[in-house]
């Protein structure tokens, strides 16, 4: 066999070895369904710190009161929502609600 003929072989079998691989395991189903609206009910910062299953722990901030949000975060929710994605994550690791 030439050189160009086993390369190309070789490549043909490498290719066909990569079907072979296994397909990464499912992401497990998200429990979106399960989390309180956060407009249905407020809690403080201390039980926000805790792991509270019927809380998205994503936003967990939004289950702030205004009061205490405005408090904690020194501007209101729509204010919050509207700042860049990384200062929001870095007030909310200030916060102690990451």
């Amino acid at each position: 066999m030439k050189k160009t003929e086993q390369a190309r072989s070789k490549r043909l079998s490498m290719s066909a070895n990569m079907d072979i691989v296994a397909a990464p395991p499912p992401i497990p189903a998200t429990k979106a369904g399960n989390y309180d609206a956060p407009d249905a009910k407020s809690y403080t910062q201390a039980e926000l710190q805790t792991k509270l299953s019927n809380v998205d722990p994503a936003c967990k901030e939004q289950y702030l009161s205004n009061a205490d949000f405005e408090t904690l975060f020194k501007c209101d929710k729509s204010s919050f929502l509207a700042q860049p994605q990384w200062k929001r994550a870095n007030a909310k690791k200030g916060a102690g609600l990451f």
